[in-house]
């Protein structure tokens, strides 16, 4: 996906389609980057009659929606999903343990600083919902991390859409 087709998209049918990419991207689905995504949410912003705050606000909604529904996956499928994904994950799998290990040993910071970092952003709520990290130390990590995240991509976005547009 390219940002003038994310943005055709996000012209044609709005927020709601905003809400539902987020939450989309946030779980990982193919052709959904963030990359692309966000700083096309603050092009749109700058380009139209949306207003920037709310278009952050429906993207940090969708992103901790689709977090939070792999976290749930992860409570739910336990040792399963842990296995899947080491044995999908090829020379990945040590990766995997160090990450879960970090997690369950870490706070909410863990997570903070997993939803910087690209790949591990989206593995970060499997693995906390498989390490079983309490729901509140979860949540705090992942809003603060997302709400973070999200102003730093869709606020390039905004500025490039004000700057040339």
């Amino acid at each position: 996906m390219t940002v003038a087709s994310a943005l055709q998209l996000m012209n044609q049918y709005g927020l709601i389609l905003l809400f539902i990419v987020s939450t989309l991207e946030a779980m990982n689905c193919p052709g959904m980057p963030a990359g692309v995504l966000l700083p096309a949410a603050g092009v749109l912003a700058a380009g139209s009659d949306h207003n920037l705050l709310i278009v952050y606000a429906v993207m940090l909604v969708g992103a901790i929606l689709g977090c939070l529904m792999l976290y749930l996956i992860g409570v739910l499928g336990g040792k399963a999903v842990e296995h899947w994904l080491k044995r999908h994950s090829g020379k990945h799998a040590a990766k995997i343990e160090h990450h879960l290990e970090r997690i369950r040993n870490g706070n909410w910071w863990t997570i903070l600083v997993c939803r910087m970092l690209p790949v591990v952003r989206t593995l970060a709520s499997l693995l906390a919902g498989i390490a079983r990290m309490p729901l509140h130390n979860y949540m705090m990590g992942t809003v603060c991390g997302v709400a973070l995240y999200n102003a730093i991509g869709i606020g390039l976005g905004y500025f490039a859409g004000w700057l040339f547009i």
